[in-house]
């Protein structure tokens, strides 16, 4: 093996890996997007849509 065909393999390896890490990192990112977007969450764990109050019934007696 000549030297110039190592440096060549080398290189070419280290190119197929730096677009592999790439091609991870997109693919990881979509996947984060798609996730957050269909399964949103609150930072304080509740909903206050469609929320209504409801007071109880209670006889009260007024002085006037």
């Amino acid at each position: 093996m000549e030297p110039d065909s190592t440096a060549t393999t080398t290189r070419q390896l280290s190119r197929w890996v730096t677009i592999g890490i790439l091609l991870g990192a997109i693919v990881l990112g979509l996947a984060v997007l798609y996730h957050t977007s269909h399964s949103p969450r609150t930072d304080d764990a509740e909903v206050f849509a469609n929320f209504i109050g409801i007071a109880p019934k209670s006889k009260v007696r007024s002085s006037a």
